[in-house]
C-alpha cells in the first residue's frame, strides 16, 4: 500500500478503510475483507478477497466500497438515507448511528417511497438539484459491474436533513433549525463520500457541486432525544418543515 493512501476512520479513530491509485488502477482496502480495484472508465470492479466470506465481500462491496466508486468515476454521493416524498425526496445525513436510516425507514412506513440507505447520489441540474437512485450492480464470483446512472430514477431533492441525536432536547418537541447556507455546505461536504482529495480538479468540481446542493436545497439541522416511543414526533416535525 503506498504510503499517501487516503485513509477513512471510523468515529474513534481506527482505521477502517484505504483507497489509493497504482499504475492507473484504483483500489479501496478493507482490511479482513477484501480489495476492491477498479479503472478509471467504470466497468467491472474486482474483489480481491482476504479470506472473508463471499456474502461478506458483497455485502462491504455494496454498503461501503460502491459509493466510493462511483464517486472516484465522477458522481457526488452525499452519506445519508432518502425517501420520496410528495414534494420531492428528502434526504437525512449524519455519521454513524446517528438515526438517518431509521428515520428513512419509518417515514417509509408512512407512505413514503425508499430511495437511499446511508448513500445518496445527488446531480446539480439547471436551476435545482436531482437525487438519484443508485444503480443497480451486477455481481459474479468476484467481479462486480458498476453501471453508470444514465437511465436511473432521478427525482428533485426537496430538503436535506441533517440528523444529530442530542440529550439535551426535550423528546416531546425535536428541533427542526433552518441553516444558512454557508453553514449547510460545511456540514454536506463534512458528511460528503470522497475517494481521494489528491485529485485537485476533482476535488473543485465536488466542491463546486457542494455548494450548488447548499445553496438550492433547504437544510436543517435535525436534533431529538433518542427514544423509540417518540419517533412519530419526530417525524411529524419533518414532514412540518416541508409544510
Amino acid at each position: 500500500m503506498p504510503g499517501d493512501a487516503q485513509v477513512w476512520r471510523d468515529w474513534s479513530g481506527v482505521p477502517r478503510a484505504y483507497g489509493y491509485t497504482i499504475n492507473g488502477l484504483h483500489w479501496i482496502y478493507l482490511p479482513e475483507v477484501a480489495a476492491y480495484r477498479f479503472g478509471p472508465a467504470g466497468g467491472e470492479v474486482e474483489a480481491i478477497a482476504t479470506g472473508a466470506p463471499k456474502d461478506e465481500v458483497e455485502e462491504a462491496y455494496t454498503r461501503h466500497v460502491l459509493p466510493f466508486v462511483l464517486q472516484a468515476l465522477g458522481s457526488e454521493l452525499l452519506h445519508a438515507s432518502g425517501v420520496v416524498a410528495p414534494l420531492g425526496a428528502l434526504a437525512f445525513c449524519g455519521g454513524s448511528s446517528a438515526g438517518k436510516s431509521t428515520l428513512a425507514d419509518r417515514l417509509a412506513g408512512r407512505g413514503h417511497e425508499p430511495l437511499a440507505d446511508d448513500a445518496l447520489m445527488f446531480e446539480p441540474t439547471a436551476t435545482g438539484i436531482d437525487a438519484i437512485r443508485i444503480p443497480v450492480t451486477a455481481r459474479t464470483e468476484a467481479r462486480a459491474t458498476a453501471l453508470d446512472a444514465s437511465g436511473s430514477e432521478r427525482f428533485p431533492l426537496a430538503a436535506v436533513f441533517v440528523v444529530e441525536p442530542a440529550g439535551d432536547v426535550d423528546p416531546a418537541r425535536p428541533e427542526v433549525i433552518a441553516l444558512p447556507h454557508s453553514a449547510a455546505f460545511a456540514l454536506l461536504l463534512y458528511h460528503a463520500h470522497c475517494f481521494s482529495f489528491r485529485d485537485e480538479r476533482r476535488t473543485r468540481l465536488m466542491t463546486d457541486r457542494y455548494l450548488k446542493l447548499a445553496a438550492r436545497v433547504p437544510a436543517f439541522r435535525l436534533r431529538y432525544r433518542r427514544d423509540i416511543h417518540r419517533l412519530p414526533v419526530v417525524l411529524d416535525a419533518v414532514e412540518g418543515a416541508l409544510a
